[in-house]
């Protein structure tokens, strides 16, 4: 079965995995963050500002260390917390348009 990560790898998620072991999980956590954020913002740079994607990736990161593997969730869940605020400033978009037409009538 294909999955998109066998199409797509990941962040390079690979190389971080295997850090010299003086590396602190933070100092890996900034360079996936890094990567993630370019990633995320070459894909929703039309639909959400820089702003947009640095809280997403807060909140995906505060949730990933709540888990013993924080790396290997964390690129999953800032793929999430992007996408909920998509369809969430589109949902916005729609209720302006409404509340415009709906005034105009």
């Amino acid at each position: 079965m294909k999955t998109p990560w066998n199409r797509n790898p990941p962040w390079q998620a690979i190389a971080l995995v295997h850090a010299p072991p003086d590396v602190s999980i933070n100092a890996l956590m900034a360079g996936l963050r890094a990567q993630i954020r370019e990633r995320l913002l070459s894909r929703h740079g039309r639909e959400l500002s820089a702003r947009w994607v640095d809280h997403a990736l807060l909140e995906a990161e505060a949730l990933a260390f709540q888990n013993p593997f924080p790396i290997l969730v964390f690129p999953e869940l800032a793929e999430e917390k992007t996408a909920a605020i998509v369809r969430w400033l589109h949902h916005q978009q729609s209720v302006r348009e409404r509340s415009v037409i709906s005034f105009a009538a």
